[in-house]
């Protein structure tokens, strides 16, 4: 191995004061060689993200460092002032952040974020095309119109496309990227490991990979680092830690990721489980959609794009329907226009019967209750001037709740998705996006609704935690009988929890069937060409091994 680009020795950092203080990382040791990519794994609020944060001095005001020496190309860096730092950071060191929103401003467009990155590097001339040359890169197919667009106005998926391709514009020689491929469906998640490599290989940048997702460390990673609790309980080769793991931790960590994808994806459906089927589609559709068009116009008042051309689909009461398709195929806004977030520019909605396409918000309160969304953005949809048990207990009275039974429904809320009482005195900040994301669910989960759109509702949970919010929302979906539109990229979590599948693809709907026949079956090319992608666990640790 090369001399350490990076050496990171006894980094210990802790929140709170005196009795109260709350040790995040516990002495991480960390050696990084020139042109090494090295994956960090490990269960959310395990310390993965803090130690990336702690490298590039972005950590918040409120958290204490201590006994820490980091070295950057032979330096220290705790010797740098705040100057001298900044002249590194964004140029040398860069970091691609968990989520992408909070990295935009929302005042402006895209194109102009891209032109601020390339004016700081140095690039001169037309900056508009090398940006749009730097989107095509990451599998951004509508390059030169989503210059002109606004964050909000992208799918997750897009915004971390976007992220990624500021970063790359840098030529960093270190990128800690955090979950970089979370938002990415398989076929772009792919495009982007390949770009990442590419990058890596030509440039001989180091990488920094946070992820929990195992087929992705197994197939992109030189080695491997394990953390549990603030610790890293074991490091090697990828191939020794995913063929020989020494800890139980980490075998315990590889075992369910195994279980969740199953020799065969989902397990084999029993008789019981068919005869609920064919009693719902006996049933009135909870949902009838009919040509649903949206569009969004651009930013320079020139023309629109149709992020929904034309779809039609029925939603039965109390089945989980699965969309799979590329980020910016329409999934987030189908969902969002199920909820009414969007005004529909053509085309038919109908819930329970009622024909909600084009009514007014005022009207739509007397539904909205039995409708919830669990976002793609956990951090956004939180306030951050309110706890977590503040957030719940708001939800349960809308449910209408005893006040005295406010709190005590919050714990119990809270322990259901696998956080404690302590999670729910913190603030949106204070949490990990895993965390963040099983307090969405919660809170979704807390008014009994007839429906819940989960926009990437695990995308950002570990596979251990995974498993349990799947079995969760599934026990939750037999008892209060709600419908479920899971929309996800993830394809052994769509064949595991899903009774039917729909396929997207710019803006419209390819196919849709019962899960096994999509899976086994397939007839529209582009879902061969997704499945095609599918990384099998078992057959990645054989092959590293």
């Amino acid at each position: 191995m090369d001399e350490a680009l990076v050496k990171i020795r006894d980094l210990r950092v802790s929140f709170g004061r005196g009795d109260a203080k709350t040790r995040i990382l516990k002495g991480i040791d960390i050696d990084l060689a020139n042109g090494e990519i090295l994956g960090i794994i490990g269960e959310s609020g395990s310390g993965k993200t803090m130690t990336g944060l702690s490298l590039l001095r972005l950590l918040p005001q409120t958290a204490h460092v201590e006994a820490v020496k980091m070295f950057f190309a032979g330096e220290e860096l705790q010797q740098k002032s705040g100057g001298e730092f900044d002249a590194l950071r964004g140029v040398q060191l860069a970091m691609v952040f968990q989520d992408p929103v909070g990295s935009f401003n929302p005042c402006k467009t895209i194109g102009w974020h891209f032109a601020q990155v390339l004016r700081r590097v140095g690039e001169t001339g037309e900056l508009r095309d090398k940006s749009v040359q730097l989107l095509r890169d990451v599998g951004v197919k509508r390059a030169e119109e989503t210059m002109f667009l606004y964050p909000h106005q992208l799918s997750g998926g897009m915004l971390q496309r976007a992220l990624i391709a500021l970063v790359l514009a840098l030529r960093p020689k270190l990128i800690v990227a955090d979950e970089p491929t979370t938002n990415l469906d398989k076929i772009v998640e792919k495009q982007v490991l390949d770009l990442f490599l590419s990058l890596q290989r030509r440039l001989g940048a180091s990488v920094i990979f946070v992820t929990h997702d195992m087929p992705v460390a197994a197939s992109f990673c030189h080695r491997i680092a394990v953390m549990n609790a603030g610790e890293i309980v074991e490091v090697g080769e990828t191939a020794q830690i995913f063929g020989r793991p020494r800890h139980p931790y980490t075998r315990r960590l590889i075992d369910t990721a195994l279980k969740l994808a199953g020799a065969n994806g989902r397990p084999k459906e029993n008789q019981s489980h068919r005869a609920r089927q064919a009693a719902r589609f006996a049933e009135e559709p909870l949902y009838r959609v009919r040509d649903l068009t949206i569009s969004f116009p651009h930013s320079n008042r020139h023309g629109s794009f149709r992020a929904l051309d034309g779809v039609s689909f029925d939603v039965m009461p109390g089945e989980i329907l699965g969309i799979l398709g590329e980020s910016g195929s329409g999934k987030t806004t189908l969902g969002r226009s199920l909820l009414r977030l969007y005004e529909p520019a053509g085309g038919r909605i109908e819930y329970r019967g009622r024909d909600i396409t084009h009514e007014r918000e005022r009207s739509l309160r007397s539904i909205r209750r039995e409708m919830q969304m669990v976002f793609q953005d956990p951090g956004g949809s939180f306030s951050p001037r309110r706890t977590m048990g503040q957030a719940l207990r708001e939800a349960l009275a809308m449910a209408r709740h005893p006040r005295a039974e406010l709190r005590r429904r919050a714990v119990s809320l809270l322990e259901r998705v696998g956080l404690t009482a302590e999670h729910g005195d913190r603030y949106a900040h204070e949490l990990s996006g895993g965390q963040l994301q099983r307090v969405a669910i919660a809170r979704a989960i807390a008014l009994e609704p007839r429906v819940i759109v989960a926009d990437e509702a695990v995308s950002k949970l570990d596979v251990s935690v995974r498993a349990e919010i799947l079995t969760l929302l599934g026990d939750v979906q037999r008892e209060i009988g709600m419908a479920i539109i899971f929309i996800t990229h993830d394809l052994d979590v769509a064949r595991y929890i899903c009774d039917r599948i729909a396929v997207m693809y710019h803006g419209k709907l390819l196919e849709i069937g019962h899960t096994e026949e999509i899976f086994t079956r397939p007839a529209a090319g582009y879902t061969q060409s997704l499945l095609g992608t599918h990384q099998n666990l078992a057959k990645l640790i054989g092959a590293v091994a």
